[in-house]
Order: structure tokens, then sequence, then C-alpha cells
């Protein structure tokens, strides 16, 4: 009963019905909650894929808003998936005009809960560059939120340089449609967030390799002061 249902409202989310879109987003955390992870992935995670990446623009406030409870209730080797169309949420184009400070500011809040759901890798490669761009924002308040999130996502890095390549790929396409995907780091999936990811992972490896060593010397530093004391 429910997957017919299901598939009716995805049917006409998918069509173009905003609404309804946003009511799919909204209930995929409790859905998959309920359903559990076998039927999270075969029914709940490609309709959710397919509706990101067909209407990002529409759906952007409410991911921003539910950013850490769609990433936990994505299966974790599909949270690659959502890590690529992020750029979209931390990007704000035109600097002379506050745009939607508010997702952004939500989504700066939500990084370090984000950081613990994934690997030490996409950490580095995907989340990072992120912070950084959230740091420059040209509303104060974004700027000061991914400042103060910036010590708890560095506890996170991996302690030493890693290849991009260690970032996992899902077998499926993140477009929802099944098929192979032949991406090995964190680009963009999906035309809306093809123009903020350019933007935000242009010098990737070397921001990810310096947030590296920054958070190995940070350890270090922390074990010496715990050591003295």
């Amino acid at each position: 009963v429910l997957q017919p249902a299901y598939l009716t409202l995805a049917a006409a989310a998918v069509g173009g019905d905003p609404d309804v879109a946003a009511v799919l987003l909204l209930s995929f955390p409790d859905l998959a909650a309920a359903l559990g992870p076998e039927v999270t992935r075969s029914l709940l995670v490609p309709v959710v894929m397919a509706l990101l990446h067909s209407q990002l623009e529409r759906l952007c406030p409410v991911l921003s808003v539910l950013l850490t409870d769609i990433m936990a209730a994505l299966p974790a080797d599909l949270r690659i998936c959502l890590l690529q169309l992020m750029p979209s949420l931390a990007l704000q184009p035109d600097r002379e005009v506050a745009g939607d400070w508010r997702g952004r500011l939500a989504v700066a809040l939500q990084l370090p809960a984000v950081a613990a759901l994934i690997t030490p890798a996409q950490v580095a490669y995907c989340l990072w560059p992120l912070l950084l761009t959230l740091a420059k924002d040209p509303v104060h308040a974004v700027r000061a939120a991914a400042a103060a999130q910036m010590g708890r996502v560095l506890l996170l890095l991996p302690d030493r340089e890693v290849p991009s390549q260690q970032c996992e790929v899902p077998a499926q396409q993140c477009d929802g449609s099944g098929s192979q995907s032949d991406q090995s780091d964190c680009p963009a999936a999906g035309t809306a967030a093809t123009a903020a990811a350019a933007v935000i992972m242009a010098g990737v490896d070397s921001a990810a390799g310096g947030a590296a060593a920054t958070a190995a010397a940070a350890a270090t530093a922390a074990a010496a002061a715990t050591a003295a004391a």
C-alpha cells in the first residue's frame, strides 16, 4: 500500500509540483527511520535524489534546515551523493546582496554534525572547502557561525594528507537513475550545483592538504599541552 502511494506522490513531485517535493523531502528522515535501511535504499533514496537533482534550487531552503537529518537518513555509502550537492547551499555568487543568508547560516551551524557522519577524506575534500567558503560569506552572521565551527571540524579531519580518491563512490549514480558513476572525489552532481562547485572546489587538493596539516599540528599542540599539565 505504501509503495504505490509514495510513488504517486513522487511522480507528482518530480513532475514539477514544488509543494509535494518539499513534503517528500521533509518526510524523508522520519520515513527512513520507520521503514528501515532496505526500503530506504530501494524506494526512498532514488526518489529523494531525483527530486534534489531536478528541483535543487526550490528545495534548498528545506535541505538547508534538515541537512543533518537527511544526511543521517541516507545509507553511509550514499552520503557522498548529498555532499556533491552541498556547494549550492554554501555559495552566494553575488557578494553585493545577502541572498538566502539564513539558509547558509543553518548549513554552517550543522557542518560539525554532518562531518561526524562522513569519512575523514570526505571531510577534507568535500566539507572543509565549504566551511572555508562560508567563512568568507558576505553576511557577518554566516562568517561568524562558520568560524565558530572550525575547531570541531578540524578534529574530524584526517591526521595526515590523504588522496582525494579515498572519497567513497557509490555504485549507483547519485541522480537516482541507478547507472554507474565514474566520479572519484567530490565534484558537483547536477546542473544546479555545477557553478557553485566550480568556485568552491578549485584548489580543493591544496585546501584539504593544508587542513590535514593544520589538524595534525593542532593535535600535537594539544598533546603537548596535556603532557605539560
